[in-house]
């Protein structure tokens, strides 16, 4: 199975709404729209981080590896039980409003030439970016994601909404 990231767009309602609701709800019931990136994350996360000249790492990790999380897990524990494991299942990393903006104007920066001009498929293969068989007509995937990847923080920057991401 290919492993896919989707970003949700929720309103400030709807991200407190989802934040105490039961164990397990989908994201998706609380979601104004979501955008899905079937296998090109990685890349898209790589060739963000070449574009902008690997300055702003760990802001674009926050895009589909955010570090807030609701029912937020915490590891730094002497014993890991199967209470703990299962709670795994209900972490939903977001991104705040504040950083949501952050990120928008980062990609705002970033032309959709200046990643075709950084696609290299060998090297995307040679540093495991998944799914690892990159060839040269993949950048035609990867111009509309990207397209799309700034569209959702863009809206969700001039809304002030939170954005939850996760990969399946």
């Amino acid at each position: 199975m290919a492993q896919t990231a989707t970003i949700y767009k929720l309103q400030v309602s709807a991200f407190l709404r989802l934040s105490t609701s039961e164990k397990g709800t989908p994201p998706w019931k609380f979601a104004i729209s979501d955008t899905s990136f079937p296998k090109t994350f990685m890349a898209l996360e790589y060739l963000i981080n070449k574009a902008t000249g690997n300055e702003h790492m760990a802001l674009v990790r926050e895009i589909f590896t955010p570090s807030c999380a609701l029912n937020h897990v915490d590891f730094n524990v002497e014993e890991i039980t199967d209470d703990l494991l299962n709670a795994v299942d209900y972490v939903l990393p977001f991104i705040p409003p504040s950083m949501v903006t952050e990120i928008n104007n980062l990609l705002e920066t970033i032309s959709a030439s200046a990643i075709l001009d950084c696609y290299r498929p060998e090297e995307l293969n040679a540093n495991h970016i998944y799914p690892e068989f990159w060839l040269t007509e993949h950048i035609t995937i990867l111009i509309p994601d990207f397209e799309a990847l700034k569209d959702i923080f863009r809206s969700a920057s001039e809304n002030e909404y939170y954005l939850l991401s996760t990969i399946e």
